[in-house]
C-alpha cells in the first residue's frame, strides 16, 4: 500500500535515436532526448492563502503552468479553489534534447 500524501518519483523517459552514414561521406549520428514527462509527484504542498487563486497564478508562483497544477490535482475548479485547500505542485516538465554528431561517435 502507499500512503496519502507519499512522494514517488518516477522518471523521465530517454530517448535515443541512432542514424547510420548514408555512404561514405555521410557520418552516423544520433540524437538522446529526454521525452517531456510530466512526473505526477509533488515538488511541493501549497496551501491556499487568499480567495481568487487559480492554478494559472499557483502555476506562476512556482515556475509550472496552470494545466500542470490541474493535471495533479485533478479534484480541482481551476476557477473557484476554496481557502486551505492543498496544493500539489509538480515539478516543472522536462524537456531539452542535444543532437550529437561525429565519424567517430560510439552510441552503445
Amino acid at each position: 500500500d502507499i500512503w496519502l500524501y507519499t512522494q514517488v518519483c518516477i522518471p523521465p523517459v530517454v530517448v535515443i535515436d541512432y542514424f547510420p552514414s548514408d555512404g561514405p561521406t555521410d557520418s552516423p549520428s544520433a540524437t538522446i532526448s529526454i521525452a517531456p514527462v510530466p512526473l505526477p509527484t509533488c515538488a511541493n504542498t501549497y496551501v491556499v492563502q487568499n480567495v481568487g487563486e487559480t492554478c494559472d497564478s499557483i502555476g506562476a508562483q512556482f515556475g509550472v503552468s496552470g494545466p500542470e497544477i490541474l493535471a495533479s490535482n485533478t479534484f480541482l475548479d481551476c476557477q473557484d479553489i476554496w481557502l486551505y485547500t492543498q496544493i500539489c505542485v509538480p515539478y516543472p516538465v522536462i524537456s531539452d534534447s542535444f543532437t550529437l554528431a561525429s565519424s567517430s561517435t560510439t552510441v552503445i
